[in-house]
């Protein structure tokens, strides 16, 4: 933003992609860190739950029912 601000740049908003586990608190507030650092709305592009070690020898950690949980706490 150092970059944007020399060069006289307007920005609007922060565009965000979230891809973690399934605590909505934790997603949440690091939106809100995100909206407070750059004191600018922000739009969630792209978030999901994601289990980023899971793989063809290891099961994904989340079940299709915490990422409906995690969508339903989090989309409000």
């Amino acid at each position: 933003m150092d970059e944007v601000r020399r060069r006289g740049y307007r920005v609007d908003f922060i565009t965000v992609h979230s891809y973690m586990g399934k605590n909505t608190k934790h997603f949440l507030a690091k939106m809100e860190r995100i909206r407070r650092l750059y004191d600018k709305p922000i739009w969630i592009t792209e978030f999901a739950v994601a289990d980023w070690d899971a793989g063809p020898d290891k099961p994904n950690n989340y079940s299709p029912a915490d990422a409906l949980k995690f969508m339903e706490e989090a989309l409000p």
